[in-house]
C-alpha cells in the first residue's frame, strides 16, 4: 500500500483551573452561552463548550495576581494593569492589558456588554489573600466578577514578560474518551488522583506555583505521505478499523506527546513507540497493519498563543526536556 501518516491537530485549548471539572461535569454543555451556579453557590460562566473535549495537558506556572494598579480604558476597550509574578526573593511586576475588544480568539465572558462597564477594581476574596479577581461595575451599578485565573487569562497580553516566566510546564498529558466517546475531560480529570498530586507537590515543593488544565478537542485525519497530500478516510471509519476504536486514537496522540515532553507525572509512554501498544502490533486491526498501513504520526499542538499576533503571548508549554515553543510539532515514525 502507499506510505500513510496520522495526522492531529490539537486546536486551541480550553484552559480550567484543577476545580472545573466538578463544576462543570454536570452541567448541559451544548455551545450555547450559559451561566449557572454550581451546589456551592458559585457563579459559572461557560461559552461554548461541548463534551468533545478528550486530551487534557496539566501544566504548572508561577503564581499570578494583580497588584493594586488598575484602570480601565473605555476607548481601547482594555484593562491596563499590572501582574504580580510571586518569585522568590522578591515578587516580578509585569506590565499587562486584559483586552475586551474582540481581538482575542476567543468569545468574551456570557453576560458581559464592554460598552456598559464603568469602571473596573481588583478583586481581594479574603481578608488575607492576593487581588485574584476583577470586580466590574457597569453604569447602572450592577457588578460582575472574574477570577484572573483562568476566567480572564484568554484576553491577557503581557508587555516584555521577562524570558520564562510565562510558560507553563508540563507536568502531565492524558485522556478521557472511552471505546466510543463516551468519556471527556470535564469527568475525567475532576477525580484524577494525579491531579490532587500534583497540586499537593507542587505546594509542598515549591509553595508557588499554580496548576492549570489545558483541554483539547483534537481532530485527527489519515493521509497520504506520497504525491499531493489526500485524506484516505474519515475519523469515523478509522476508529471502526483500530482496536480500541476512538481511545485508541486518542491514545496515540496522547502516547507522541509523552514522548515529546517527559512530563514528570507520567509512567507509561515514555519510551514510545519502542514499547509496542496493542494497537501497534502490525495485525489487522492495528494502526500499522494492512487495514490502515500508517508508518508515521504527526502531532501539532498549540499553547493558546501559537497563532497570535507576535506581541500576545501570554504562555508557550515546555517541560524539561523540551524548551518552550509557540507550538509543537511531533513526528514518529511506527
Amino acid at each position: 500500500m502507499i506510505p500513510q501518516r496520522i495526522s492531529y491537530f490539537s486546536g486551541f485549548p480550553v484552559l480550567m483551573m484543577p476545580n472545573a471539572p466538578s463544576k462543570l461535569k454536570n452541567a448541559n454543555l451544548d455551545g450555547a452561552p450559559q451561566s449557572f451556579v454550581t451546589r456551592r453557590g458559585d457563579c459559572v460562566h461557560v461559552n461554548g463548550l461541548t463534551r468533545d473535549y478528550h486530551l487534557y495537558i496539566m501544566a504548572s506556572r508561577i503564581n499570578i495576581s494583580f497588584s493594586s494598579n488598575v484602570v480601565w480604558d473605555p476607548v481601547g476597550k482594555k484593562v491596563v494593569c499590572d501582574i504580580v509574578f510571586h518569585t522568590f526573593p522578591n515578587v516580578t511586576m509585569v506590565g499587562a492589558e486584559i483586552l475586551l475588544d474582540g481581538s482575542s480568539p476567543y468569545p468574551l465572558p456570557p453576560m458581559l456588554d464592554v460598552t456598559k462597564i464603568r469602571i473596573v477594581r481588583p478583586l481581594q476574596y479574603t481578608n488575607h489573600g492576593y487581588l485574584v479577581g476583577l470586580e466590574i461595575i457597569c453604569i447602572d451599578n450592577t457588578t460582575h466578577t472574574y477570577f484572573l485565573n483562568p476566567d480572564l487569562l484568554p484576553f491577557l497580553r503581557f508587555i516584555n514578560p521577562p524570558a520564562h516566566l510565562t510558560d507553563f510546564h508540563v507536568e502531565y498529558i492524558g485522556i478521557a474518551c472511552g471505546p466510543n466517546g463516551t468519556q471527556d475531560v470535564f469527568k475525567r480529570a475532576t477525580a484524577h488522583e494525579k491531579s490532587v498530586e500534583i497540586q499537593a507537590d507542587l505546594i509542598q515543593r515549591n509553595g508557588n506555583r499554580a496548576l492549570y488544565i489545558f483541554a483539547y478537542d483534537p481532530g485527527y485525519i489519515i493521509e497520504s505521505k506520497i504525491g499531493a497530500a489526500s485524506v484516505i478516510t474519515t475519523s469515523n471509519v478509522i476508529a471502526s478499523l483500530i482496536k480500541g476504536g476512538e481511545n485508541s486514537l486518542y491514545e496515540v496522540m496522547e502516547a507522541s506527546l509523552i514522548a515529546h515532553f517527559q512530563p514528570h507525572y507520567n509512567i507509561q509512554f515514555k519510551e514510545f513507540p519502542s514499547n509496542k501498544p496493542h494497537w501497534l502490533e502490525k495485525d489487522m486491526q492495528s494502526l500499522n497493519g494492512p487495514a490502515l498501513d500508517v508508518n508515521e504520526i504527526a502531532v501539532t499542538l498549540l499553547s493558546d498563543c501559537s497563532l497570535h499576533s507576535k506581541p500576545w503571548i501570554f504562555g508557550n508549554l515546555t517541560s524539561s526536556k523540551i524548551p518552550a515553543q509557540t507550538f509543537h510539532t511531533v513526528q514518529v515514525s511506527v
